[in-house]
């Protein structure tokens, strides 16, 4: 682990901190409109920084986490492990559009200097709540499923098939599963981005094991049929960020 990558995961809590103590209790819930699910992807190595050239750039980060809480333009944020060290947290902010949201992360001198990538989905609909609790410093873990499109059935590929040509059913068989996984209080929270969003979307699940997680994922009527794929990883949010029904 570098020392960006390292202080980066290590700040967490304090951003949290930060963040849910300036902003009160905030929710968003199911239908969330201009909400975007947002990546921070690896950037640039940070190679050649200094220990105090490394501290006044992660001041102003925290410092623009917190500005977006007492916005009331943050919801969520936690840092994430991929084996592939390629996708490194998750933040879900409010913004209309790539401009906004590129306003939003434009004084994060991590973003705007190329140490960090964000990736935006805009969420077209939720299942679950987020909820920036007041005095959240501690960090609670789940797994996170990334759901990236595949290019439609095995019979399909090669048709160019994206969101919008996915078979209908298969997408409103694929919410049912997921509705009813939540009502079990398997799942805490389900997202579906955007046609456009680079990816499909997310569920967060319990850290039960990869293996009981891969089974479910398995039964999804999406993943059987072709149309997405999928990798589990672990996800650190504030604790009452997101509850199982």
């Amino acid at each position: 682990m570098n020392i960006l990558r390292k202080a980066i995961f290590l700040s967490w809590t304090l951003i949290l901190a930060l963040a849910c103590g300036s902003a009160g209790n905030t929710a968003i819930g199911q239908g969330s409109d201009n909400k975007v699910w947002v990546f921070l992807v690896t950037g640039k190595p940070s190679t050649g920084l200094s220990n105090e050239e490394l501290a006044k750039k992660q001041a102003a980060h925290l410092a623009n986490f917190k500005r977006l809480a007492q916005e009331k333009l943050l919801f969520a944020a936690g840092p994430m492990v991929d084996p592939k060290k390629t996708l490194r947290g998750i933040v879900v902010v409010a913004a209309a559009d790539q401009n906004r949201l590129e306003h939003l992360f434009a004084p994060d001198p991590y973003v705007s200097e190329g140490y960090m990538k964000t990736e935006g989905n805009a969420i077209a609909e939720m299942e679950g709540d987020l909820t920036l609790e007041l005095n959240t410093t501690a960090l609670e873990e789940f797994r996170i499923v990334v759901w990236t499109r595949s290019g439609g059935s095995s019979s399909e590929k090669g048709k160019g098939d994206r969101a919008s040509g996915l078979r209908p059913q298969a997408l409103q068989a694929h919410a049912r599963y997921w509705k009813e996984m939540r009502e079990a209080s398997r799942v805490a929270l389900r997202a579906r981005f955007t046609e456009d969003a680079p990816r499909f979307g997310v569920v967060l699940l319990p850290a039960i094991g990869d293996d009981t997680l891969g089974q479910w994922l398995k039964a999804d009527p999406m993943v059987q049929q072709g149309f997405i794929d999928y990798q589990i990883m672990p996800q650190y949010l504030g604790k009452g960020t997101v509850k199982l029904k």
